[in-house]
């Protein structure tokens, strides 16, 4: 029943989130879309992911610290952050943190692979924070990569 209960809560997220995302998927859009979007990676669904407290949630997000997001009216260093977080054991977890749309002349979107562990005394910390750049068109690399853009 949990497992069940998991896949809808997550099914029902996604529909939500997906129902407010701009066309394109990772690609940042013309229109800014002021939002932090939280869900279990497609994995989770069938995996060995578990429910996500906030704190854990929290934890993953503050490695990008404070973003405005852009929207109409507001100029913002963003257009996006979307946060994933998988939860799979009590006392370890993994998160992708991905901001698009930067207000960047060479980085386009960054990308923070994430793994957080849980102490008694501190709660959720990150113990490994794998960060990766995409450029912006004509200043290198497309995909998220380490190399540096131009």
């Amino acid at each position: 029943m949990g497992r069940f209960r998991l896949l809808t809560t997550c099914l029902v997220t996604t529909a939500v989130f997906t129902a407010c995302s701009p066309p394109g998927g990772d690609e940042p859009s013309a229109t800014p879309s002021p939002r932090t979007v939280t869900s279990l990676p497609p994995a989770a669904q069938q995996g060995p992911c578990r429910s996500v407290e906030p704190a854990l949630h929290e934890a993953a997000r503050s490695v990008i610290g404070d973003i405005t997001i852009a929207r109409p009216g507001v100029e913002g260093d963003a257009d996006r952050v979307e946060v994933i977080v998988c939860k799979t054991s009590d006392t370890r977890a993994t998160a992708s943190v991905t901001i698009l749309g930067q207000r960047d002349d060479s980085v386009r979107d960054t990308r923070h692979e994430l793994v957080l562990d849980k102490l008694v005394v501190d709660g959720w910390v990150v113990s490994n924070d794998v960060t990766t750049h995409r450029c912006q068109p004509g200043r290198g690399h497309q995909e998220f990569s380490a190399e540096l853009c131009l």
